[in-house]
């Protein structure tokens, strides 16, 4: 019933509308934070918006930042009131991607859009008074799991004409879609009456829009069923509840084919 309602509904819509409206008024109010300058640009073919002190001298460092949204809201319009601020606090050139957003830009235009951009800043950073060796990525949510995948891709495939990235901070990151069954999932289910507004269904919609752009596999990720044991078991190890604090600590079911939330 609940897949039927958010196809009929065409829901992400109606939410990608009203989260953005929300958040151009939060950001609309906001104090101006002097000493910053912002402009718009095209790396490799993906804008970005470009956040840089007025007052440095010699090169400083840079910052890589991909929003979050669940890969398919927000903007780095939306983002601005923070960027600009970390810009002025880190005392660092900020670079927020613009990347193409699902449903309709499913994986891997995301994820290439971010790796393109963040190669173009890497080689080119002097250019814009960043110094290249000095240069890491960070980003939230979906932009935490961006962030990861494309300092992942750039370590494992590694070029001479391409600077390392210092270092990466990922802030709530999204970074498995194994199991919707560990203890924070079914902590933040919608029908337990959590404050959280990021519900387990939530995520499970996040994913399937980043992955293919609708909700056909919706109910195979809600009853938990969207990979096969034989996956489950062989990943286990690094998706391990085991590894989180006690009460969070509990034991998978990896031994049935049906493993809902109850």
């Amino acid at each position: 019933m609940v897949y039927a309602f958010l196809t009929k509904k065409k829901i992400h819509d109606v939410m990608r509308i009203s989260l953005h409206r929300c958040i151009s008024f939060f950001v609309y109010f906001q104090p101006k934070i002097q000493g910053i300058e912002e402009e718009e640009a095209n790396f490799d073919g993906v804008l970005v918006r470009i956040f840089k002190p007025t007052n440095t001298k010699g090169l400083i460092p840079g910052i890589v930042y991909i929003h979050g949204g669940g890969w398919y809201i927000f903007n780095t319009k939306t983002y601005s009131y923070f960027t600009n601020l970390l810009s002025k606090k880190a005392n660092a050139v900020v670079i927020s991607i613009e990347y193409r957003l699902a449903p309709e830009n499913t994986f891997p235009v995301p994820f290439e859009d971010c790796l393109n951009a963040t190669k173009y800043f890497l080689v080119n950073a002097r250019k814009y008074n960043v110094n290249p060796d000095k240069v890491g990525i960070a980003g939230d949510s979906a932009g935490g799991n961006l962030s990861m995948a494309v300092a992942l891709k750039l370590a494992i495939e590694p070029t001479l004409d391409i600077p390392k990235l210092a270092y990466q901070v990922l802030i709530y990151p999204c970074l498995q879609a194994l199991d919707f069954n560990h203890s924070s999932f079914r902590e933040n289910n919608i029908d337990r009456n959590t404050h959280c507004g990021l519900t387990r269904n939530a995520m499970i919609l996040f994913n399937n829009l980043y992955a293919f752009g609708n909700y056909e596999n919706f109910m195979a990720f809600f009853n938990n069923t969207h990979v096969t044991l034989a996956i489950k078991k062989k990943y286990r190890d690094r998706v391990d509840p085991k590894c989180l604090q006690g009460r969070y600590q509990m034991e998978p079911n990896d031994d049935t084919e049906t493993d809902n939330t109850k």
